[in-house]
């Protein structure tokens, strides 16, 4: 299935921002503030602030097909070249985020993870998992497919964007 750039991008702000708003509607979030720029380029892309004082960093990802493959991706290398350095998927370039969201854009579902947890139980059964290339302008990008029924498990925040719409 082919998909138009101009709707994913749009698709993906308009679940962003209805995620944001689900954020705000959790008992304990006080406050969901936008990373800069330069956080963001680290895998930051909100802070959320809780009753309790804490603040923890998110990453949000929209994901166009999980609700029809039921895997999640995870980029081992984003940009993979031939003759120039390749750079690492994001989500082993990740350290310091605390939370990961996937926002699945058909049926609107959340699933959050800790980060630390997640990856962990991806290193540890890297092998298990079926490996994906796409091809994309000039390099490739290479991966496994994680089946969410496996990491079931590890979910520490679920919810659904409908609660909105």
């Amino acid at each position: 299935m082919m998909y138009d750039f101009k709707e994913q991008i749009e698709s993906q702000k308009e679940c962003f921002d209805l995620f944001v708003e689900w954020l705000k509607k959790r008992k304990s979030v006080i406050e969901v503030m936008p990373a800069s720029k330069e956080e963001d380029r680290k895998g930051t892309d909100l802070f959320v602030k809780t009753e309790n004082g804490d603040t923890f960093r998110v990453q949000v990802k929209v994901d166009h097909k999980t609700d029809n493959t039921g895997n999640i991706v995870f980029e081992t290398i984003s940009q993979a070249y031939v003759k120039k350095n390749s750079v690492i998927g994001s989500e082993f370039n990740m350290s310091n985020v605390d939370y990961i969201f996937f926002i699945l854009s058909k049926s609107g579902r959340i699933l959050g993870y800790k980060f630390s947890a997640l990856l962990e139980f991806v290193i540890d059964n890297y092998k298990s998992f079926e490996n994906f290339q796409a091809d994309n302008f000039g390099y490739k990008t290479l991966g496994v497919k994680i089946p969410v029924s496996r990491i079931k498990h590890l979910i520490t925040h679920k919810g659904n964007l409908s609660e909105f719409t």
